[in-house]
């Protein structure tokens, strides 16, 4: 047996108390609260709720990434697994598919529970789809593995584990600021222009939240080329969402490419320092208080300057001081500017 096979091994031994619990917690929950009953007059009504299984597996694509690369952010422990035979890549990937073959046991076992539950009522004639459960759960295994691995990667460009954890907060609600951008400025330039759902910027959850909402209510989903005003349009996959999907899964494998480069530049005495990654604070920083400069352009004065002064502090928190460089005083001179320009010309 290989080097890196004995390790994955090893890891993935020490690793099952972790997996039994998510196992166990996840079928639990996926199987009292992914089927509702209800009664009006003399009938009985019955609903699933595939959301509840997409939002447990959501949750863990972030706390899986934590709970692998956590001991990589103690400087000894990352110093003693370099000096070792295991290669680099070797002690990345095994840690990245311990985490993926947990989430997909997770996904099965919980997956499994669902269609169980389903079973149990299409016994009293519920007349449930149980086709619609399965294929809710292959389509969306892919998009979670991709939020996974692309969590890897932000988590491991911190430089230690409140930078990480810092990170995947911050990616995890870009993708609503950067709807809210779109949002100002089509309304900047589009005279009576109307609301567009459909078109904001889909992050990994709301991809999986919508196949969720399709495959609860439809046999077979209907594809259209454009988004439609229709009450059933919120149960349908448009195109948008086909390629968001798609999106997501390309995100999924540059993830992971990007994750053992970076890993096999890492320097153990880095640990602890600022993360200094382009990916990190330094792209963060001005995309959040840029985005909220935007959205709240409409607001008082003082709550731009609170957005100031938060990107004031996460500078701080980023160099571990007060010590500013260039490129973070640009920033600040930026956001100045463009509280200056909404102010005149809103």
């Amino acid at each position: 047996m290989s080097t890196g096979m004995r390790y994955f091994t090893r890891h993935f031994r020490s690793s099952l108390v972790r997996l039994t619990v998510m196992v166990l917690f996840s079928s639990v929950i996926c199987f009292y609260f992914s089927v509702t009953r209800w009664h009006s007059d003399v009938r009985e009504y019955y609903s699933v709720h595939l959301s509840v299984h997409s939002l447990i597996m959501m949750i863990l694509t972030y706390v899986l990434p934590v709970a692998e690369f956590d001991a990589f952010k103690n400087r000894r422990n990352l110093d003693l697994w370099m000096s070792s035979p295991l290669s680099r890549t070797s002690l990345i990937v095994s840690n990245i598919i311990n985490g993926a073959v947990q989430l997909l046991i997770t996904h099965t076992a919980s997956g499994a529970a669902v269609i169980i539950r389903m079973l149990l009522y299409n016994g009293d004639g519920a007349g449930l789809s149980v086709y619609n459960a399965v294929v809710f759960l292959l389509m969306s295994l892919p998009v979670l593995l991709a939020v996974y691995l692309f969590n890897c990667t932000v988590f491991m460009i911190g430089n230690s584990r409140l930078d990480g954890i810092i990170f995947i907060l911050m990616y995890s609600v870009l993708p609503a600021m950067l709807s809210g951008v779109v949002e100002m400025v089509k309304r900047w330039l589009v005279f009576n222009y109307e609301y567009d759902s459909d078109g904001a910027v889909r992050s990994g959850y709301s991809v999986i939240s919508k196949l969720a909402e399709v495959y609860s209510r439809r046999l077979e989903p209907i594809i259209t080329g454009r988004w439609v005003t229709s009450p059933a349009s919120r149960y349908m996959l448009t195109s948008r969402d086909i390629a968001w999907y798609l999106i997501w899964i390309a995100i999924g494998i540059a993830s992971l490419i990007l994750a053992v480069v970076y890993f096999k530049g890492l320097r153990p005495e880095k640990v602890g320092g600022p993360s200094t990654c382009f990916f990190g604070y330094t792209f963060l920083l001005p995309a959040a208080g840029y985005s909220f400069l935007i959205i709240a352009s409409t607001s008082g004065l003082i709550v731009s300057l609170l957005i100031m002064m938060a990107m004031f502090l996460g500078y701080v928190i980023f160099r571990k001081g007060f010590s500013f460089r260039l490129p973070d005083i640009v920033c600040m001179g930026i956001a100045v500017l463009m509280v200056i320009v909404f102010k005149i010309t809103l």
